[in-house]
C-alpha cells in the first residue's frame, strides 16, 4: 500500500462516479487480501468490508439479489425484505472477487451501477439509492485477458472497469515477501500448535529461489503448513530438507508417515 498511495487516496477518498479499482494478478497472488488492506488503511476502514465472489452471481436475479437486495415476494423464495451488499458496505469497500467469472449478461447491470453509483433492490423499480462504497474488483489474469480478446464483453464497460487498474506482481518478482510471508506463517502456526519453530536461512533462501508459478501465496502457505505439522513434534528449526518435498517443482510429496525404503526392507526380511 505505501507504494501505491495515489491509488490508497482514490480508494479512501473519492466521491461518486467512483474509477473502480481492478486487482489483475495470477492465481494466488493475494488479491483479495490486498483489497482488505486497501479498506484498513484508508478512512473507510471504519465502515464495512463487503464481499461478493462472481462465481456467485450467475444470473441477473442472483446479481441483483445479492448486491442491491430484493423486496419481500420478487421472487418465489422471497419470503421477507433484504438488504444486498451494497448496503450493508455503506460508506466502506465493495469487494468484487474473481469479477473475470462475472457472466456477460450481467454486465449490463453492473455497468450501470459502476457508472453513477445508483441501484434499486429487486422488485422495487422505482425507489433508486445511491451507493456511498468504494469498490474494488479482482481478476485473475490470463481468463481475464482471453474474454478481453473473445470480445463478449462491452468495450464501454471494460473502458469503465479498467480505468485504474493495478497489476499484483506474482511471488517470485517479489523475494522479500517470500521470506516475510513465510517468517509470519510458520510463527502463526508454531502459536496455534503451541510450540517453537521457525525456518532456517536456509529453509528462506531456498523459498526465494522457487518459481511459484502454479499458485504463489497458496503454494508456499501449503508447503509451511504440511512441513510444520509434519515436524513440529521433532525439530524446533524447519529446514530446506522439510519444506521441499511439498513444493510442486520438487520430489513427489511424501507420505505422512514415511514408508521404509527397499534397501531397509530388504534387510529386515534377512535372517
Amino acid at each position: 500500500v505505501e507504494s501505491t498511495p495515489d491509488i490508497t487516496k482514490t480508494v479512501g477518498r473519492a466521491r461518486r462516479p467512483l474509477p473502480c479499482l481492478l486487482l489483475d494478478g495470477e492465481s494466488g497472488t493475494g488479491k483479495r487480501g490486498l483489497a482488505a488492506v486497501f479498506h484498513a488503511a484508508t478512512s473507510r476502514r471504519k465502515a464495512p468490508l463487503a464481499v461478493a465472489s462472481c462465481s456467485e452471481l450467475t444470473n441477473e436475479t442472483l446479481l441483483r439479489s445479492i448486491l442491491f437486495g430484493h423486496k419481500r415476494g420478487a421472487f418465489t423464495d422471497a419470503r421477507e425484505d433484504r438488504a444486498g451488499l451494497v448496503a450493508a458496505a455503506g460508506k466502506g469497500l465493495l469487494l468484487l472477487d474473481d469479477f473475470h467469472r462475472l457472466p456477460t449478461a450481467c454486465s449490463a447491470i453492473l455497468h450501470s451501477f459502476l457508472e453513477d453509483g445508483e441501484f434499486s433492490r429487486l422488485g422495487e423499480e422505482e425507489a433508486r439509492k445511491r451507493s456511498e462504497a468504494a469498490v474494488v474488483l479482482t481478476v485473475e489474469t490470463l481468463p481475464w485477458q482471453e474474454r478481453r480478446k473473445s470480445g463478449e464483453l462491452p468495450l464501454a464497460f471494460l473502458a469503465r472497469v479498467e480505468r485504474l487498474p493495478l497489476q499484483v506482481p506474482p511471488l517470485r518478482d517479489r523475494p522479500d515477501d517470500i521470506e516475510a510471508q513465510a517468517r509470519w506463517l510458520t510463527r502463526a502456526l508454531a502459536a496455534e500448535l503451541k510450540t517453537d519453530i521457525e525456518p532456517s536461512d536456509e529453509a528462506i533462501a531456498g523459498l526465494m529461489a522457487q518459481p511459484f508459478a502454479e499458485s504463489n501465496s497458496r503454494e508456499l502457505r501449503n508447503a509451511i503448513e504440511r512441513a510444520v505439522y509434519r515436524c513440529y513434534r521433532e525439530v524446533d528449526v524447519l529446514t530446506w530438507s522439510h519444506l521441499e518435498p511439498y513444493l510442486h517443482h520438487g520430489p513427489r510429496a511424501v507420505a505422512l508417515t514415511t514408508a521404509p525404503k527397499p534397501s531397509e526392507a530388504q534387510a529386515s526380511n534377512q535372517p
